[in-house]
């Protein structure tokens, strides 16, 4: 999948259901949350 189908593919969601997010899936999606960029490395990571 190329970026310009991500971007057209792409949702928002306004609604939650009430099922557990897997704690493996949360893991790896803060994990790649915190190597992205940012202006001058102005986020300090605790």
């Amino acid at each position: 999948m190329d970026f310009s189908e991500v971007v057209r593919k792409r949702r928002s969601i306004r609604k939650y259901g009430s099922e557990p997010v897997d704690q493996e899936a949360l893991d790896r999606i803060l994990d790649t949350g915190t190597r992205g960029p940012t202006a001058g490395y102005s986020q300090g990571q605790s």
